[in-house]
């Protein structure tokens, strides 16, 4: 754990240990200037998260056509099953009413219904991230028309 504390240099980051506390001592007597890691911090935040950049994440999103593909594909095949799925669950729905054997005709029930909401929640899953590419795009769009004045809705400030 890392702690701001004053120092003969001004405020740093250092040890915070249990031994600290306890005033044992610790062997660990590094520190940083606390001014010169919030820049270094802030700086590669700045970076990282640029416009630039986030443009880039959201360009090759869309250009990776073999995993839109993957997951459309993957969406077809589970709204075919769905229905499938559905109709086994009625069928042993069915038999449950009419047979002895309750117990394990119940347990496939369940694993059934389990199954279909899983595909179900899957397809629910797969048309999120479609809508989520193109909210992304429009919100990159959004932040690249700000600007450098974009940057200041972080609310990142140096340090006092």
């Amino acid at each position: 754990m890392i702690v701001r504390r004053g120092g003969k240099s001004g405020d740093v980051f250092g040890c915070a240990c249990r031994d600290h506390g306890e005033g044992r001592g610790c062997s660990n007597r590094s520190s940083v200037p606390y001014r010169e890691a919030h820049e270094a911090v802030i700086g590669a935040l700045r970076r990282t998260f640029s416009p630039e950049s986030f443009e880039a994440h959201i360009a090759r999103l869309a250009q990776d056509t073999e995993a839109r593909d993957r997951r459309s594909a993957e969406r077809d095949h589970l709204l075919a099953e769905i229905p499938k799925l559905a109709a086994a669950e009625t069928k042993l729905a069915k038999r449950v009413a009419v047979t002895d054997d309750v117990e394990a005709l119940v347990a496939q029930l369940k694993a059934l219904q389990a199954e279909r909401k899983a595909a179900e929640a899957r397809v629910g899953s797969l048309r999120e991230s479609s809508v989520t590419c193109a909210r992304t795009r429009r919100r990159s769009q959004r932040f690249r028309r700000r600007g450098a004045s974009g940057r200041s809705c972080w609310r990142l400030t140096r340090p006092t």
